[in-house]
């Protein structure tokens, strides 16, 4: 199956609303055929259950998280009836105790995409609860709630500046996805792009000036040749200024671009499902995993190709080595591997069916959604330890930062 990661894919619309439905027929499949899920059984959220390794795990701070507690699909009698989704932000330690309820919504409501803000004590996320999509800021302590954006049109994609005070979203208020900024609190909202493609995942940059961002566009028909998306890695200033291409992907395939947290590069998979790392500075791109990288598997190896793809890879803290879940179809479940920079395969982590991941801060384990939970492995030795499942789903596991002066 193409890019299991959920509700990671090219376009905004693949992201929110079809692989929902994609995961869902995989986790349908898995019940019918006595997958992972029924050999489970059903559990409740919260219940922590015996798993392959009695890992003891630390706890480095909390995890927040997304759950869906009805699932993308809702049925009766006479068989689908449309779209059900109910999902909450919800928050434990990262060893798997303590487990909060953050949101709490009535009705069809999708509150997800959270994200600490780097001093650890606020989460931004998107909510749909006033029928549109709109940031708001999360105060788990206080349980202080704020909409930020209140604006009719859709925001999305936050993401904080290095320093907190800021945040960069996309917002459709001018009729076309756009890069805007705001002040934390949610003043000062100003417009940074002016853009006839849909400008998506704006990131900031370690040295706290820049914004980094992907557009996509169209090469409409010529008659003989269909109409094909293409795709730029952007990078501006913070206010907007000295707007400066990177790279042109003409095969619109490049998805998200995930700037080091220690360095002027950034990572992104190609249209032709390499691993790279371009330079910010100089647009110089180095490619880490190709069609000719040998992964290893427990069989042997496999390569890149049409049913071998990267859906997800994350820099760990420090900025010095890449996590990379691998999907192969018809094979193995996922592979998670760790590598460093220079391009040196370390090793295969672990075998599992992944999700999104987040590093912990110390950089010594990853937590991973799979189909009915999320989990950790401990990235040194490879034990995976089950921190909360049941038979609905959970999205975007988010690793509470600490900040630099360390935890109150």
């Amino acid at each position: 199956m193409n890019y299991k990661s959920f509700i990671k894919d090219v376009e905004r619309w693949v992201v929110r609303k079809a692989l929902p439905y994609l995961a869902a027929g995989v986790i349908v499949g898995t019940a019918l055929f006595g997958g992972y899920a029924l050999a489970n059984g059903h559990h409740k959220p919260g219940v922590r259950t015996k798993t392959e390794a009695s890992q003891s795990v630390k706890n480095v701070g909390k995890i927040a998280f997304v759950y869906d507690k009805d699932g993308p699909f809702e049925y009766d009698k006479h068989g689908f009836t449309g779209d059900k989704y109910e999902k909450e932000i919800y928050l434990f330690d990262s060893n798997g105790r303590k487990l909060r309820q953050l949101t709490k919504n009535s009705g069809c409501v999708e509150d997800s995409e959270p994200v600490w803000s780097p001093d650890g004590r606020w989460i931004a996320f998107v909510s749909d609860r006033d029928d549109n999509e709109e940031i708001y800021a999360l105060d788990p302590s206080s349980k202080t709630l704020i909409n930020l954006t209140k604006n009719p049109a859709e925001d999305y994609d936050p993401a904080w500046s290095p320093d907190g005070n800021k945040l960069a979203f996309i917002s459709t208020r001018d009729g076309n996805p756009e890069v805007y900024s705001m002040n934390a609190d949610g003043t000062n909202q100003k417009k940074l792009t002016i853009n006839p493609l849909s400008d998506a995942h704006p990131r900031w940059l370690a040295d706290e000036k820049r914004i980094i961002f992907v557009s996509f566009g169209k090469n409409p028909s010529d008659g003989t040749h269909p109409e094909t998306t293409y795709s730029e890695i952007n990078v501006m200033n913070q206010d907007g200024s000295d707007q400066k291409e990177l790279i042109y992907d003409d095969y619109g395939a490049v998805n998200e671009v995930l700037p080091s947290p220690s360095a002027s590069i950034a990572a992104f998979i190609e249209a032709n499902g390499n691993l790279s790392i371009v330079d910010i500075n100089t647009g110089k791109v180095k490619t880490i995993i190709d069609e000719h990288t040998k992964l290893p598997t427990s069989i042997g190896y496999t390569q890149l190709g049409p049913k071998v793809h990267i859906t997800e890879v994350r820099f760990s803290p420090d900025g010095k080595k890449l996590a990379a879940v691998v999907s192969e179809e018809g094979g193995e479940p996922d592979m998670l591997y760790l590598m460093n920079i220079d391009s040196t395969i370390n090793e295969k982590i672990i075998n599992y069916a992944i999700g999104s991941i987040s590093w912990s801060p110390d950089g010594k384990y990853i937590a991973f959604s799979g189909y009915h939970e999320i989990s950790n492995v401990d990235v040194i030795h490879g034990r995976k330890k089950t921190l909360i499942e049941s038979r609905y789903q959970y999205y975007y596991p988010e690793w509470q930062p600490i900040p630099k002066g360390g935890r109150e």
